[in-house]
């Protein structure tokens, strides 16, 4: 059962926008794959969020929740996949960790492509129909991303960090007083 499909963003480069507030996803393996902020020349210009992003050099895998702009083009270009069934956040965050575990095993000399993705088999929890079971999917992720958005709150805090000055920050950690109790385990 094809429960996504891949595609590439156009062929771009970074070099080629001034700078912005709008992500520029290439095949980083960390800030979500967002290489730096830029503005776009156009409408047109945007890959659609509420996909997962796939660096074919490292296998690298990120939910990407908002418009962007994705490293297209040959080389380290990314590729994105889209679920049929519609992804939200923790579905994104349940993907990306499997994919990124799954395609660590490309390297720089066999990178990954669209052609290959299609092929893999992904470990999925399923429901009694035998469907993939989004809902437990999400229900996993839940507490995680609480915690961590706990533990960025706490760092931030700590730091004396904004969010309001951090760049494109689509929603705010969440508020933790000092002697909040914060479960990691």
């Amino acid at each position: 059962m094809q429960l996504c499909y891949p595609e590439r963003p156009a062929a771009r480069s970074k070099l080629n926008y001034e700078p912005g507030t709008v992500p520029f996803v290439a095949s980083g393996n960390r800030h979500n794959g967002v290489e730096c902020y830029v503005t776009p020349k156009n409408d047109a210009d945007f890959d659609r969020g509420e996909c997962l992003s796939i660096s074919p050099v490292d296998g690298s895998t990120f939910y990407q929740p908002v418009d962007f702009l994705g490293r297209g083009g040959a080389g380290s270009s990314i590729i994105l996949i889209r679920l049929k069934a519609g992804i939200n956040e923790q579905r994104g965050l349940f993907l990306s960790t499997l994919l990124r575990t799954l395609f660590s095993k490309f390297k720089f000399v066999d990178m990954a492509n669209s052609r290959d993705l299609p092929h893999e088999e992904l470990p999925l929890p399923v429901n009694s129909q035998g469907d993939p079971d989004w809902k437990a999917m999400e229900k996993k992720i839940k507490p995680i991303q609480k915690t961590m958005r706990q533990i960025v709150a706490l760092y931030m805090q700590a730091r004396n960090i904004s969010a309001l000055s951090m760049p494109h920050t689509a929603t705010p950690p969440g508020t933790v007083n000092p002697g909040d109790e914060i479960n990691v385990g």
